[in-house]
């Protein structure tokens, strides 16, 4: 029966390749794209990890401070550095230099001493191990806390991997502690060079997990840009007609009360005119912010055009859409929106409709709200109208 044997120097070879070429990838990754911090710190963790390693092939033939003390030593550094990329990428801003000092000064007093005061293998697997679950198990903490749910599923799947790697290197280190004593660390026991297998998996599995959850982000961002308003920071209309369309799918529609609010603020044109676009420009987004600080957050609302925005509102009673409605309203009359050389007040028209069959469209709601907000304008503005009672008394 032949038995599987695993070259640890040829493993190295392999886990050496494989960081550079990836850590070249991320480096170049991390130039491009700006929005994700700490890229190019898990690149420079990959290249020292990979140097490491490339020293650890030489030993017998270069000296022991090179292939042992400086190939262990850049092997950690990188783990370190790459953990602190992974924090950046998240967001985890937080200076942690005192204990990333304390560490290395622990690590490289404790190596130092079993390599050259005492020297013993075993103690130094013993100490690899030590510091691979404690670092690895951090960048899991990381990864399990992301909470964004495009990129939930590749954050669970890193988290998991590492936490199964942390297990994998406390039976090591258990393995490590009842075994003899290695006296060749290139002829240690199988345990060992599988758990180089088990680092050319993450080292190869972890970068594909950060390009999931960066793609994902990108692809939230885009969706943002199609859908917002740039000015505002509200929803555009293509925004309002996607997440308004998934409410008139739902059943119960009239239970739900959906209402549909038009709100066009009055004589907009004449503020560009007076006070030029960038002061009708202030007016909309801090227009945007009065109405948004009376809204909830289940609220949809929008701007569907220069001047004219609205909103759709669930659950909520007849009285209370009135107060809203008039709260709105007063609101806008009474605030004086500061340019800075300008304070400029303004006043807002409303039309209401609210849903009365099952059968009733996103777009014929709408076109009821514009109609009543039409006869609001007619009857002088700033004032709020019902597309009911006007239909009525027309």
């Amino acid at each position: 029966m032949h038995i599987l044997v695993l070259d640890i120097r040829t493993l190295n070879m392999v886990n050496m390749s494989l960081s550079l070429l990836l850590a070249c990838f991320l480096f170049f990754v991390g130039t491009k794209q700006n929005k994700f911090e700490g890229i190019k710190l898990i690149a420079l963790g990959n290249a020292c990890m990979g140097i490491g390693m490339l020293f650890f092939v030489f030993r017998s033939t270069l000296s022991d401070f090179i292939t042992i003390f400086m190939a262990n030593t850049l092997v950690i550094l990188g783990l370190i550095i790459y953990q602190e990329g992974g924090r950046r990428f998240f967001g985890h801003t937080k200076q942690r230099g005192v204990f990333i000092t304390t560490i290395l000064i622990l690590y490289i007093s404790s190596f130092f001493y079993y390599t050259y005061q005492a020297p013993s293998i075993s103690a130094r697997v013993i100490i690899i191990c030590l510091f691979s679950i404690l670092f690895s198990m951090l960048l899991a903490i990381n990864f399990l806390r992301y909470t964004k749910r495009s990129g939930l599923i590749a954050s669970r799947i890193a988290g998991g991997m590492l936490i199964i790697f942390c297990c994998f290197e406390a039976m090591r280190l258990f393995f490590t502690l009842i075994e003899a004593p290695i006296h060749n660390f290139m002829k240690a026991s199988f345990f060992h060079a599988y758990a180089y297998i088990f680092t050319i998996i993450l080292t190869t599995f972890l970068p594909f997990c950060f390009f999931w959850i960066m793609s994902k982000e990108l692809e939230n961002d885009l969706r943002k840009l199609t859908n917002q308003d740039q000015l505002t920071g509200i929803l555009n209309r293509r925004g309002f007609e996607y997440l308004a369309q998934n409410e008139f799918l739902k059943p119960n529609k009239i239970q739900n009360k959906l209402t549909v609010f038009m709100l066009d603020i009055d004589f907009f044109k004449r503020i560009n005119d007076t006070y030029g676009h960038d002061a009708g420009d202030y007016v909309l987004t801090n227009f945007v912010s009065v109405i948004s600080q009376n809204l909830r957050s289940s609220d949809i609302f929008a701007r569907i055009g220069g001047e004219e925005f609205v909103i759709i509102l669930s659950l909520r009673s007849q009285d209370q859409i009135n107060i809203l409605a008039q709260r709105l309203k007063n609101k806008i009359a009474e605030t004086k929106f500061s340019t800075g050389k300008h304070k400029i007040n303004m006043t807002i028209s409303i039309g209401i409709s609210t849903i009365t069959s099952e059968l009733e469209t996103l777009q014929g709601l709408v076109l009821k709200a514009d109609s009543a907000l039409y006869a609001s304008k007619r009857n002088g503005r700033n004032q709020v109208t019902w597309y009911e009672s006007f239909s009525i008394e027309t």
